[in-house]
């Protein structure tokens, strides 16, 4: 059975839960081990047993401001980024709209700057799939005019959410080039290389798969 895919079907409550269980998978291969990695990503001790303070911690990340997921699905963004979310991929979208709350949640305002599939190239790319996307950070003035804030501490900042939800920053960390640019790299993917994982990106696009599916 495809859990995976069945679990991606419930947005957007179904993305911290798909980051812990899919996206971290245990080097061990085990139940046993998932639970030490859910337990390690919530900051618990892996020695204690399943309880209560578990519970109630995943249920913050989860839920995080009390709205249900219903509510959050439903909630409508600007203009903008309701536009650019509509262009991306049905596998990023999700991930992109509660990167947008979590950043709104700690007073960042966060736009989508791109996203949309891209023709393909000599050279592939996450973003030939629709599965990467740039964003921008912007300050409100008083009167709402939006002024680009490329403070690289912020973006960061935003890093670190995206990461809590299963997405990966692509910064340089030389350079701080593509700074804005956040992919969504498949959980079966973890020990693949470029070259492995973009195949088989590629042969789901011509069968018309789910890019995030596990497969038995």
């Amino acid at each position: 059975m495809n859990y995976s895919n069945k679990v991606k079907g419930h947005q957007p409550i179904s993305l911290a839960i798909y980051s812990l269980f899919f996206a971290s998978m245990s080097n061990e291969g085990t139940v046993d081990g998932m639970i030490k990695d859910v337990q390690n990503r919530l900051i618990l001790n892996e020695n204690d047993k399943p309880g209560l303070k578990a519970w109630k911690t995943l249920c913050k990340l989860v839920i995080g401001d009390g709205r249900t997921a219903t509510q959050k699905s439903k909630t409508t963004l600007d203009p903008h980024n309701e536009t650019m979310l509509a262009k991306m991929s049905k596998e990023l979208s999700p991930f992109a709209k509660e990167l947008i709350f979590l950043s709104e949640e700690q007073g960042i305002n966060l736009r989508i700057l791109s996203g949309a599939n891209e023709e393909e190239k000599s050279v592939m790319s996450m973003q030939d799939f629709g599965l990467s996307f740039d964003i921008g950070i912007f300050d409100q003035t008083t009167s709402g005019e939006l002024i680009y804030n490329g403070n690289v501490l912020l973006y960061a900042n935003v890093a670190k959410l995206a990461e809590s939800i299963g997405l990966t920053w692509a910064v340089n960390q030389k350079t701080f080039s593509q700074q804005s640019r956040f992919e969504l790299r498949p959980a079966w993917a973890l020990r693949m290389n470029e070259n492995d994982m973009f195949n088989e990106l590629r042969r789901r696009r011509e069968e018309n798969v789910n890019f995030l599916a596990i497969l038995d």
